[in-house]
């Protein structure tokens, strides 16, 4: 934890460090859902324990930092990341609700968001069970997932970011260890300039404006 001047005189301090880590959290599962601990324990996992952590950071900048860690220790985890430019605290000292979510939907821009998945052994331990539930192979049951993916997007509207999302979700089934989502604008976005593409929404406008992104 970290306290330090927020404002070019040096007279304003905040909270700009924040950050923890806990790995291996075990809190008696089995106790407060049996179903998700035995469901577990199909799976091959000995012991259910979780792992969470995050980190915060503002700087001088009005840059604001903001990530998030939560997983099943040994078995996957999901990283949330983001950061915000604009935050100007000395601005919003005195501002009622109703302003205070005007300057926020106005001068808070995003210039990245990421959402992503981080197995360990979750997956193929999940595959290999509805393989044999399946009467099938875990060879056998990919190829067949691929399958009901593909025929599910035939019908969906052909973007730049459905073929990375296939390419990803295969690649994923396939082995590898992650997959992403991320919006990352090329310039820094409020949510009030977002907010026109939502509300009569082009999907390729939207990818690009947003920069959106879905890979491995």
């Amino acid at each position: 934890i970290k306290f330090d001047f927020i404002d070019n005189k040096n007279q304003q301090k905040f909270l700009t460090e924040f950050g923890f880590d806990v790995k291996g959290l075990d809190i008696n599962v089995n106790e407060i859902s049996p179903e998700f601990s035995t469901y577990f324990a199909m799976l091959g996992y000995n012991s259910v324990k979780f792992d969470f952590g995050s980190n915060y950071g503002l700087d001088k900048n009005s840059n604001l930092n903001f990530d998030l860690d939560i997983g099943i220790t040994d078995a996957a985890s999901l990283n949330f990341e983001s950061t915000f430019s604009g935050l100007d605290l000395s601005q919003i000292t005195n501002f009622t609700d109703d302003a205070l979510l005007a300057y926020l939907s106005t001068n808070i821009r995003v210039k990245k968001i990421g959402l992503t998945l981080l197995d360990n052994s979750l997956r193929d331990k999940l595959l290999n069970l509805a393989a044999q539930t399946s009467n099938t192979s875990a060879g056998a049951f990919k190829s067949d997932l691929i399958k009901q993916m593909d025929a599910y997007l035939i019908n969906s509207q052909k973007t730049r970011l459905l073929n990375q999302y296939r390419q990803a979700v295969v690649k994923f089934i396939n082995g590898s260890k992650k997959i992403s989502v991320k919006i990352e604008p090329k310039t820094p976005l409020s949510f009030m300039e977002m907010a026109p593409y939502f509300i009569n929404p082009d999907v390729n406008t939207i990818i690009d404006k947003l920069n959106l992104n879905i890979k491995n």
